[in-house]
């Protein structure tokens, strides 16, 4: 999608990925926030046994294979795709391959888990109290507290997102984006907020935030339900928008890629097959040693992963991983990175500041 179809897509949210990939202005490629080899078939549920399976040729592997069924209720998985190479990890916890990648109801799921939820259109209910800085914003705050866009099931807009429908119900628009910007540059953990985008007349206002604790610049975009249109006049389509994030998944794994997921969401992957050969086992060496806990957090957030405590804490050795991860080294012949070498990539900062990462209250 072009960038002015991503602002009309957002129409109703503010959007942030913290880590995550697709708003993240990380200038080096990697992602934060906001970056699977035998051959096997899909394990298919009752309702997928009628469906044929059709081998689709992705690499030179042959290791993708793909189910196709028409949509149905939303427990039911549909258009079965099964990918044997590249690493999933899960709320810290690495996946065994093969990976069924599928689409059910509004979400994309990996082996039945979660990893993407697709927004629809609606109208946001009106804010009718400002929202204000409550007392538990600080300067340790992370962002996603701010920015959250609520999608998925039990959670709730973030703060960002309240004060701005606030504003949107309250004043006229230029005067809203401007009530926005300079509340959003008065929270105590933010740097800098530099306005990329504004529409005279209109509910619309495009940010990059860089808080005080981040690496990176973010990008986000605030907007109301005024088209549902892109810049050809064509109508949004959710389940087309479902149909590439299912995709992209599947094209990340067959690269070999290393994925992270957390909340329903990816929030780090390791995006070229070499650096998944040159860091995964120094990360994974990590989180398994006697380190402690804060300087295991230390080492996967030097790598670019933004809250790492989940994966620090929940990650338990495979034997299939330890496998996999020798294979890949020896094939490629790519040398597992140090953690002197990873730290010293942090700015002087972060190096000299070993606090960081802070854990949130």
């Amino acid at each position: 999608m072009t960038r002015t179809q991503y602002l009309h897509l957002f129409a109703c949210l503010a959007v942030a990925m913290v880590g995550l990939v697709a708003c993240d202005k990380n200038r080096d490629g990697t992602s934060r926030g906001d970056n699977r080899t035998e051959a096997g078939p899909a394990t298919m549920s009752a309702e997928q046994s009628e469906t044929s399976t059709v081998p689709v040729v992705r690499d030179e592997s042959d290791t993708v294979s793909v189910a196709r069924s028409e949509p149905g209720a939303a427990s039911v998985e549909r258009d079965v795709v099964t990918v044997t190479r590249g690493f999933v990890f899960i709320d810290g916890q690495y996946v065994p391959l093969p990976y069924r990648v599928a689409i059910q109801g509004d979400t994309v799921t990996i082996n039945g888990q979660v990893v993407y939820w697709q927004w629809r259109p609606y109208q946001w209910p009106a804010v009718a109290e400002d929202p204000g800085v409550p007392d538990w914003v600080t300067e340790d705050t992370p962002l996603n507290k701010l920015v959250s866009s609520g999608r998925g099931p039990d959670r709730e807009p973030g703060l960002a997102i309240r004060k701005w429908h606030y504003l949107e119900n309250t004043y006229p628009p230029d005067q809203a984006v401007e009530e926005m910007v300079a509340y959003l540059r008065a929270l105590p953990f933010m740097e800098s907020v530099e306005v990329d985008e504004v529409q005279e007349g209109r509910y619309f206002l495009d940010v990059s935030l860089k808080t005080k604790h981040g690496k990176n610049d973010f990008g986000i975009t605030f907007g109301s339900c005024v088209c549902m249109e892109d810049e050809e006049g064509e109508e949004y389509d959710p389940d087309a928008e479902l149909e590439k994030a299912k995709e992209n998944q599947v094209s990340k794994l067959s690269k070999n890629l290393a994925l992270f997921y957390r909340n329903g969401s990816q929030h780090f992957s390791m995006r070229e097959e070499k650096l998944v050969a040159r860091n995964l086992f120094l990360l994974i060496s990590t989180v398994q040693s006697d380190l402690s806990t804060q300087e295991k957090a230390r080492v996967a957030y030097a790598m670019g992963m933004s809250g790492p405590w989940e994966f620090v804490e929940n990650f338990r050795h495979s034997e299939e991983l330890a496998e996999r991860l020798e294979g890949l080294r020896t094939r490629l012949r790519v040398a597992p990175a140090t953690r002197d070498e990873v730290i010293n990539e942090l700015p002087a900062k972060f190096r000299e500041d070993k606090s960081w990462p802070r854990r949130p209250d």
